[in-house]
Formats: structure tokens, C-alpha cells, sequence
């Protein structure tokens, strides 16, 4: 329908004033206007193993990083890469890459190989694969969503990058590293981490009226994993958060929102459930509670297909880079600034 983009903006747009503490009662939410995602060509994405679905659909990407200044993607099932005599393999992009296929968008863009040993992921009862990655320096860490007599949760895990180049996971899942949906909703989990100087945040992928009287929060957790996590209060943000950048110098941070309108239990009851949303919004971090900014949504001018954007990183002060799992297609895309 021809109208459901400027539908999903002015719904995106409504639910971001309504939820933006910063912004004066008496101050209306400035109209953003939608932005256009420039499309990257990637190729080389078919899986390496036999018996893997083959496809650049099937590479089902999970979440970005940057290491240094190469991009790291997580695919949901980074076995499905691996070498032989690898374990796993994560999906690599050079900056220089990047920025060049910026400039000519006809480029084809091929990801590199990270060998990845998975340790503890290897054998989670219920895995259904990683789902967010956040990396500082050499370290990293990733979740993991399991499912367990029908309650989807999942349980975060450390990594270090060796001399060798090789990305290992804990071996053993710590005690606190667990990850307990605070509301058994189908297809969520936790799929944004948040580096802050604080420790390492965990979002919850359902933060609006999907969870009901239940109060949004984030749970912090040190980056050794050797405490409980603490609940962060969260802003009520509809539909699903899918990534997240870093914490920049200033407190600020963006999370992605998407809305598949199959999804009709995430919809408020007083908004249409039929218009897809994707948008990204900036939050503001503090040890005591995220809040959201006053800058309005960046809200994304829509495709032919709804786009499941699971992945985000800043790319400088240029813009963001944003990429989706399956659907409708492994897609990389730039936004400006």
C-alpha cells in the first residue's frame, strides 16, 4: 500500500514524543523526515559446510561490531562458515571497504573470515544461536538464545581475541551470565548489548506495551561476569529493539526499532498493527536510568519488503551502518547522518 510509509512515520514519530522524557510537555517532537538506506552489494555469503542452506538469505545475520577498524558481523549460526578444521567463523568488512562502496555502490562487497571457537555455545541445551555482539578492544561478548520448556531466555558469554587472530568464547557459562526474559513473549530475547562505562547492558528485545504493567529495564552486568546483574530502567520503546551502538563520549547511544506487522502482540492496542516500522532512536545513558533525548526519531524510508534490521554500528560521524538477518534478504545498508 502506497500509503504505509508516511503511516509508519507519523506512528513512529507519535510513539517517540510520547516516550521522550527529555522533551518538554509543552515542546512538540519535531517532524524527522524519512531517510533513504543506501544499499551495499555484499557477496560471498553462502555457507562453507555441506548440509548447510546455501544462499546470502540463509547467512542470517545477528548483530555488528567494530574491532579496531574492521567490521565484525555475528551470524546467528557462524558454524555454517567455518574452514575446514574451524569450529565457526564470523563474517569480516574492512573500513576502507566500506567507505569505498559507499562512494561507488556498484562495488561488491565479499566479508572475510574470523575463525571463532565457540566453547560453552557449543553444547547450550536449546541453543537457537547468538543474537547480539559488543566488543572492547580484544574482548567481547556475545548472547545466546535458548529456548527450555518453552520459555525463551539465553545467557551472555565472554570472549577474547588470541594472538592468533581467533576469536574463543568461555569455556562455562558463568552463574550470573543468565539471561531470563521478564516476559514469556514469542520470538523475543535479548538482542542489543550496550558497552558503557559502567559494564556491558543487556536489552531486552520488548520494551513497550508487549510487557504489560511490567516496568522496562536493562540488566548491567560487569564485564567479568563475576557479580548479579542490576536492573537499569529503560524508557518504554515499542515494538522490538534489535542492536545497539556504544556508548559515546557524551552518554549517547542508538538502539534500532523495528515492527513486522505480523507482530500484533507487540502493537499498542490504540495503534493500527498493519504498517511496518523501522527507525532508529538515540538514548542517554546513565548508571540509574536510560532515558531517551530529545532528538526525534530517525525514522527509514521503507523498501518493497519490510527489512529486519538486527544489526547497528556508528560508522564515524558519517552515519550508521544497519544490517538485517533473513528478510528479506542479507541486506547492508548506510544511513547518514
Amino acid at each position: 500500500m502506497k500509503f504505509a510509509p508516511r503511516l509508519s512515520l507519523v506512528v513512529t514519530l507519535m510513539l517517540g514524543c510520547a516516550s521522550a522524557p527529555q522533551v518538554p510537555a509543552s515542546q512538540p517532537c519535531a517532524a524527522s523526515p524519512e531517510v533513504e538506506v543506501t544499499l551495499l552489494r555484499l557477496g560471498g555469503l553462502d555457507g562453507v559446510r555441506r548440509r548447510t542452506r546455501v544462499g546470502s538469505r540463509y547467512a542470517e545475520i545477528s548483530a555488528m561490531a567494530w574491532h579496531g577498524d574492521t567490521l565484525w558481523l555475528l551470524p546467528q549460526y557462524p558454524e555454517r562458515f567455518a574452514r575446514p578444521g574451524e569450529e565457526a567463523a564470523l563474517l569480516s568488512l574492512s573500513r576502507a571497504e566500506i567507505e569505498a562502496a559507499i562512494a561507488a555502490p556498484e562495488r561488491v562487497l565479499t566479508p572475510g573470515r574470523v575463525p571463532m571457537r565457540l566453547g560453552a555455545a557449543a553444547t547450550l541445551p536449546g541453543s537457537e544461536g547468538f543474537e547480539a555482539l559488543v566488543v572492547e578492544g580484544d574482548a567481547l561478548w556475545v548472547t545466546v538464545e535458548t529456548t527450555v520448556n518453552e520459555r525463551t531466555a539465553g545467557v551472555l558469554l565472554r570472549g577474547q581475541v588470541g594472538a592468533d587472530g581467533v576469536v574463543s568464547l568461555d569455556a562455562a557459562v558463568s552463574p550470573h551470565g543468565q539471561l531470563e526474559a521478564p516476559r514469556a513473549l514469542p520470538n523475543t530475547g535479548f538482542e542489543a548489548l550496550v558497552a558503557s562505562p559502567d559494564g556491558v547492558a543487556a536489552l531486552f528485545e520488548a520494551n513497550g506495551a508487549a510487557l504489560g504493567e511490567l516496568a522496562p529495564r536493562a540488566l548491567l552486568f560487569a564485564r567479568d561476569l563475576a557479580s548479579p546483574p542490576r536492573a537499569v530502567a529503560m524508557p518504554r520503546i515499542e515494538y522490538r529493539i534489535t542492536d545497539a551502538t556504544p556508548v559515546d563520549a557524551a552518554g549517547r547511544f542508538w538502539v534500532t526499532q523495528y515492527f513486522f506487522p505480523g507482530d500484533w502482540f507487540l502493537a499498542p492496542a490504540e495503534t493500527p498493527a498493519v504498517h511496518t516500522v523501522e527507525a532508529l532512536v538515540e538514548l542517554q545513558w546513565s548508571p540509574a536510568a536510560i532515558t531517551r533525548t530529545a532528538r526525534p526519531p530517525t525514522v527509514l524510508r521503507l523498501g518493497h519488503h519490510p527489512r529486519n534490521w538486527e544489526g547497528l554500528v556508528r560508522l564515524g560521524d558519517r552515519g550508521f551502518l544497519l544490517v538485517t538477518d533473513e528478510w528479506p534478504d542479507t541486506l547492508l545498508g548506510f544511513v547518514p547522518r
